[in-house]
Order: C-alpha cells, then sequence, then structure tokens
C-alpha cells in the first residue's frame, strides 16, 4: 500500500522530528512504499496534497498533533473532497495534546501505534462542519474532527501553546493563572434550532471526540461514530468551585450542577459580546455566532477498532 507520511517540523515545539528520525529506520521496514512529506507552511501542505492525489497514494499518515491534523483535514475536505473519501487517514501522535489519537485508541507507545497504523483497520467517521465570522469580519467554513470549545478552553490553548515544555504538570500551572483572571462569556446555545441554555458559561462543547488539553476526559460518552454531537455548557460557579472543577475533569467526572448537557446533529451558538472566540482541534479559527453541522461518516480514519 502507498503510503504518504505528513510531517509537521514544528510539532511539539520542534522535538516531534527528532523523535521521528530515531525511528524512521523501523517506518522504513514497516511501510517499504513510503514517501515522507515535510510542509513548513499551509502552501506547501497544499502542494504535498495534491502530489498525493495525483500520484494515487492509499494512506497518508500524519505525524503531528491535533493542529496539525485539522489543518491536513480541512485540506482533504475543501480542495480535494473525491481524494478525502477515499485516502485511508491515520496518525502518528507527535504533537503536545494529542486528544483525537486518545479518542481512536492510540497510545504514548509509538511501537503500538505503528502497528495500528500497518495493520490500517479503519472506520466511517463523523466531521463536524462549522460556519463562524473570520477574523476579517466574512463568513467563513471549516471543519474539526475532535471537539469545538469556547470559554476556558481557549485559555487553556493559549496555555498549552505558551508552556514551557509540553509536560502535563507546566501545563496545568500556566492554566490554573489564568482560571484565575477568567471572566465567564454568556452565550445563548441552540440544539436542532431550541434553546437549550442562555447565559454565563465556563466552558462550552461540541464534541465528536472524548478529550481535550491534552488528556481531559471532557465528554467521556462522545462517539466519533454515531452521526451526533454531544454538547456540554458548563455554568457559572464560585471561584473555589473552578479549582476544584479542574482536577475533577481530568479524572473525567462531572459531580456538579452547574452543567448542561444534549446530544444533536446541529448546534448554533450566539453571544452579545463581540470576537468571542473558540477552538477547534488546537486551532483558533475565528468567533462566534457559529452554527456547526454534523456530517456523518465523513472520513476513513486508521484507530483501534
Amino acid at each position: 500500500m502507498k503510503t504518504a507520511f505528513l510531517l509537521n517540523p514544528r510539532a511539539k515545539k520542534g522535538t516531534g522530528i527528532r523523535s521521528w528520525s530515531s525511528f524512521e529506520p523501523e517506518i522504513r521496514s514497516r511501510f517499504p512504499h513510503y514517501t515522507v512529506y515535510t510542509p513548513a507552511d499551509l502552501s506547501q501542505l497544499e502542494e504535498a496534497l495534491c502530489l498525493i492525489e495525483q500520484q494515487h497514494y492509499e494512506r497518508v499518515i500524519v505525524v503531528g498533533g491535533d493542529g496539525t491534523v485539522n489543518r491536513v483535514l480541512n485540506l482533504l475536505l475543501t480542495r480535494h473532497p473525491d481524494f478525502a473519501k477515499e485516502v485511508l487517514v491515520g496518525i502518528l501522535p507527535m504533537g503536545t495534546g494529542n486528544d483525537l489519537a486518545r479518542s481512536i485508541g492510540l497510545t504514548k507507545s509509538q511501537q503500538k501505534n505503528l502497528d495500528i497504523l500497518q495493520k490500517s483497520r479503519y472506520r466511517n467517521i463523523d466531521i463536524g462542519q462549522v460556519t463562524f465570522t473570520s477574523p476579517t469580519g466574512e463568513p467563513r467554513t471549516a471543519y474539526f474532527c475532535n471537539m469545538l470549545t469556547l470559554g476556558i478552553s481557549t485559555l487553556a490553548l493559549e496555555a498549552l501553546n505558551q508552556a514551557r515544555s509540553p509536560s502535563p504538570f507546566c501545563y496545568m500551572g500556566t492554566l490554573v493563572k489564568k482560571v484565575a483572571h477568567y471572566t465567564p462569556t454568556s452565550i445563548r446555545m441552540y440544539a436542532n434550532d431550541h434553546l437549550v441554555y442562555k447565559g454565563p458559561i465556563l466552558v462550552a462543547s461540541i464534541a465528536n471526540g472524548r478529550y481535550i488539553g491534552g488528556g481531559i476526559p471532557l465528554l467521556p460518552a462522545a462517539s466519533l461514530q454515531d452521526g451526533k454531537f454531544h454538547t456540554l455548557a458548563i455554568t457559572k460557579m464560585p471561584v473555589w468551585k473552578q479549582f476544584c472543577l479542574l482536577p475533577l475533569l481530568y479524572m473525567g467526572k462531572q459531580p456538579f450542577r452547574e452543567r448542561v448537557a444534549c446530544t444533536v446533529s446541529r448546534v448554533r451558538i450566539e453571544s452579545d459580546v463581540a470576537d468571542t472566540p473558540f477552538e477547534t482541534d488546537g486551532e483558533l479559527p475565528g468567533f462566534l455566532p457559529l452554527e456547526a453541522v454534523c456530517l456523518p461518516q465523513a472520513i476513513r480514519l486508521i484507530g483501534a477498532f
């Protein structure tokens, strides 16, 4: 099977490419018909995908984190839609968060991950399509595979990017400082055109996958294959409770009343606060209002299925 590896040279603050060099000989033995591309920006990534499609590669493995996977999937779905339906997409997790990789059963052991990629068992998984306001004020459409969130999660993304190292301890220390100064954003959340929540939130999420922020199981019941989003709004709570919230979320527990959850195929979120940002799979594409629609079985993703 012809295999293309798309390696992000800046993944995990540049350490990913060094890790790649250490086990590329094993890649060579496991994937005899392979090519490695190391695009440095979006234009080079688009050039690589054009070549991959023209040369009829059957398997594309993204080497990087959630943001790298997000960029690849967006280019596939917007500029190569027919190829996106045919090609097998795999992930070799070398990013900081790797939350989508967790949702499909990949681990910290790259040996086990290579076993999974070599076997190439896949499922047709859902994709989120979101329409929103771009930084230039124009409507825009993008895609996400794992999760869309807003509120304190945008601070989590900033903390992840600003942390001195990709370790969870450094990340959590940076995040806690940001939480202390967070002012909840007021939103209106509609699920299938019905208003399900109006008021301030700490975090709101529209999820395909289960994890966020480097391993927080924010929506442990979410599925990549059920044709629906799992949504959650954690509402305003006392400051002391906010600091209890973070460790509880890391343990997959939500024993608090300040939450609204539902399972739907379409979600709209609005806010009267100008330039309210949101994030999708580690990227900050734009601002509210947004509308997200679940596209069932949109891509073929390799995992521990």
